[in-house]
């Protein structure tokens, strides 16, 4: 299906579980940090492909940084695993609101 895809964009996933993508950052999972991935944009929605499968989807909107709080869970896990699911659950919860008021486009 990718390859029928036009204007498809070429991007490096970085250690914090994001790619780069016209001035605002995306959140994939944690497993793919180091690698390329492909993004296509359609109306308002964000299309993330890894080797022509979806992986995650995006609403294109004013926040610069956009985790979905499933990655974001699972890099904290994968990263303090000597966390319980309860503390990462609660961490994951502080840090998506602090990155929403501190980051919000106004």
């Amino acid at each position: 299906m990718l390859s029928y895809l036009v204007n498809v964009e070429k991007l490096k996933v970085y250690p914090d579980s994001l790619i780069y993508y016209k001035g605002k950052k995306y959140s994939v999972s944690h497993k793919y940090i180091g690698q390329n991935v492909q993004a296509k944009q359609t109306d308002n929605i964000l299309y993330i492909y890894h080797n022509k499968e979806l992986v995650s989807t995006h609403e294109i909107d004013s926040k610069i940084i956009n985790y979905d709080p499933e990655h974001y869970k699972k890099m904290l896990q994968a990263t303090m695993p000597y966390k319980d699911e309860v503390d990462i659950e609660k961490y994951a919860a502080e840090n998506l609101k602090r990155f929403d008021n501190l980051l919000e486009v106004k």
